[in-house]
């Protein structure tokens, strides 16, 4: 049975929520620049371009949904199993993400790897947006791509920035809950 809740976990899962709630609508803001995008690739109204755009935001929200109820199982599945372990771990991380880690024994990511991602995103709807204005013929394929990569990241990031909010919130109002019944005490450096 768990001894405690750190402070450093609730604070973890604070500002997850608080990260999340911003990528949540950091995305919903750029959506009608990806929409932009499709529009201007596409014939006048809404046509083929603007449907592909819908469906792969569609689709994004679905792979979203999959990733993150796979990601809140282990998170879930590790705090009922190793619950002091994850509360130690939280005194060094920085995310959630960093404690599921490090509890597993898993390597981090490379570093960057996300911001190159959307470096890259950044520069091919650049690269679109110059090939669109010089009305270049080989535009439409390189509109094809990324205008699903567009939908498919805003649909991912919108699922699960709700979802992780979602939880965040769930778990330091049920730990707040228990703790002001004295069910569970708190304890840690901050």
């Amino acid at each position: 049975m768990a001894r405690g809740v750190s402070t450093n976990f609730l604070e973890l899962a604070r500002r997850e929520q608080r990260l999340g709630q911003r990528a949540a609508i950091a995305a919903l803001i750029l959506a009608p620049i990806g929409a932009f995008f499709a529009d201007l690739s596409d014939d006048p109204g809404y046509g083929p371009m603007w449907a592909w755009f819908v469906v792969t935001c569609v689709l994004g929200l679905a792979l979203g949904i999959v990733l993150t109820h796979r990601r809140l199982g282990r998170y879930e599945d590790g705090l009922r199993v190793k619950w002091n372990h994850w509360m130690r771990q939280a005194i060094t991380a920085h995310r959630i993400a960093d404690v599921e880690r490090m509890v597993g024994e898993r390597d981090p990511p490379p570093p960057y790897l996300a911001e190159a991602g959307v470096g890259l995103l950044l520069a091919l709807n650049a690269i679109l947006f110059a090939l669109l204005w010089v009305a270049n013929p080989g535009a439409q394929s390189l509109a094809v791509l990324v205008v699903a990569a567009d939908g498919l990241v805003l649909g991912v990031l919108i699922t699960t920035s709700a979802m992780l909010t979602r939880w965040a919130r769930d778990f330091v109002q049920a730990a707040e809950e228990l703790m002001q019944h004295g069910e569970v005490p708190v304890w840690g450096e901050r």
